[in-house]
């Protein structure tokens, strides 16, 4: 009889990643629990709020700093910092939701 679980069927057994992470992984979870191994993957819900929460404020940010550029100029802000970190903000949140 085998051990561990075995090797989840959605999972591509030629990337050396996947092999990787499931020689890591299958040590925790008992033999024919491959759905609970592929479930603990998938994001949740939370994940899902908290992304969607961080760009919306992101894109609210850039456009404030935009339109109230001359008042961060009265404070000694730096604008096209905060440009950057907002444009930069959106973009590796995106990418991270959208590989998710």
């Amino acid at each position: 009889m085998e051990k561990g679980v075995n090797f989840p069927t959605q999972w591509d057994k030629t990337n050396k990643y996947a092999l990787l992470l499931f020689k890591r992984c299958k040590e925790y979870y008992k033999f024919g629990e491959e759905e609970k191994l592929y479930k603990s993957f998938i994001p949740s819900s939370l994940f899902h709020v908290i992304c969607i929460i961080v760009i919306i404020y992101s894109i609210i940010s850039l456009i404030f700093v935009i339109i109230r550029r001359d008042a961060y100029a009265k404070i000694k802000s730096n604008v096209n910092l905060s440009i950057i970190f907002s444009v930069g903000t959106i973009i590796n949140v995106t990418s991270l939701y959208m590989k998710r």
